[in-house]
């Protein structure tokens, strides 16, 4: 149904006059909706396409708002997804990824890590080292391999606790 077309057009009209009728017109259809173009454009200063599921929650809206695009649980009023203007991802609830994650930077989490069934692999052509931080107490601690010598060093104090060289000699300071 194309509101105001039938009392709008006339037969003596343009096809191009038709068409300006028909551009600040709602179409409501009740069917599928087939477009056979390359694209569909939404256009607007908050472009949005809404997934209202009839029969159960939640619903969901896909938006274009500031420079960013936004997946929305709309029935709970919360952002799901969003692609940031700069490229970055947020990412709100918990994100499971079913195939291996692999990052290129620097990884930061502020919550637990948790591996299970597999290694932990510190892999670098310096020290790679693991460093227990201890943000209310001291001393904090670094567990490295320098140079093939295992240690065990107070970094709060700057001295290897623990040493142990490829050929097993030990040191305990």
């Amino acid at each position: 149904k194309l509101d105001g077309i039938e009392s709008g057009a006339t037969a003596d009209q343009t096809a191009s006059e038709i068409v300006s009728l028909l551009s600040d017109q709602n179409i409501t259809t009740t069917g599928t909706l087939t477009t056979t173009g390359n694209n569909l454009t939404i256009q607007g200063n908050n472009p949005k396409i809404l997934f209202t599921e009839t029969n159960d929650n939640p619903d969901y809206k896909v938006e274009a708002n500031q420079g960013a695009l936004k997946f929305l649980d709309s029935t709970n009023n919360v952002e799901r997804f969003t692609i940031n203007s700069d490229g970055h991802v947020d990412v709100t609830g918990n994100l499971d990824v079913g195939a291996g994650v692999d990052v290129t930077g620097d990884l930061t989490t502020t919550g637990d890590a948790t591996i299970g069934g597999g290694d932990l692999t510190l892999q670098t052509t310096g020290a790679p080292a693991l460093h227990l931080v201890d943000l209310n107490h001291n001393s904090d601690f670094t567990i490295r391999n320098f140079d093939g010598t295992l240690q065990f060093r107070d970094t709060t104090n700057n001295a290897n606790r623990l040493t142990v060289a490829s050929d097993g000699t030990t040191t305990v300071a």
